[in-house]
């Protein structure tokens, strides 16, 4: 079987060898003319569309970039904020009411551990740290893996749990009569962090 020359190729050489009349002469030279363009057009177009989504692709990735570091804080900032916010002290709710919803809430807690307990819960175990701060607000600390004595000195990062427990529960002497609990995520324990 003889390999043929290319449709294009063909045409040309009917032309140029004049095996055609004008009439078909020239509606081919039309017919290669338009075939030429809409190549052209087609490949024009398509390179066009790539570049313009790259374009935009490489600028928005740029503008994320650059507005990461100012929109997205840091876990422990805040953790501590909301401390602030909601100081764990004589007289503040900690756990969901008809007020506030703590549940999920990120918050950080510091003091010395005064003993454990075992707490109903929805997460983990509920084997938790009593946790005494400065101003002597008692709250369960869900541990999970991290470990602590009675004594030492605790910085918890953490989630609030929503849940309301009786201090009278703890055997421990509290400034408030109910408190919530806390989630451990991240905890210092005497200045070490532990993971």
């Amino acid at each position: 079987m003889d390999k043929q020359p290319p449709f294009m190729l063909q045409c040309w050489k009917m032309l140029e060898g004049g095996r055609l009349d004008v009439r078909k002469r020239c509606k081919m030279w039309i017919l290669c003319i338009v075939l030429v363009l809409v190549l052209i057009l087609v490949i024009g177009c398509g390179q066009g569309d790539k570049k313009e989504e790259a374009d935009k692709l490489s600028e928005t990735k740029e503008v994320t970039q650059e507005e990461a570091p100012e929109n997205k804080k840091d876990f422990k900032i805040i953790c501590e904020e909301n401390a602030e916010k909601f100081p764990a002290s004589a007289g503040k709710v900690l756990f969901d009411n008809a007020q506030y919803k703590f549940k999920g809430m990120n918050y950080y807690f510091k003091g010395e551990v005064v003993g454990g307990i075992t707490l109903e819960t929805t997460v983990g175990d509920g084997k938790a740290w009593l946790v005494r701060n400065e101003a002597g607000y008692v709250m369960p600390v869900y541990k999970d893996r991290f470990e602590a004595e009675t004594g030492d000195i605790v910085e918890v990062w953490g989630t609030l749990s929503g849940l309301k427990y009786a201090s009278s529960d703890f055997g421990v002497d509290n400034v408030v009569g109910a408190t919530g609990a806390i989630h451990a995520m991240q905890v210092s324990v005497n200045g070490e962090m532990q993971y």
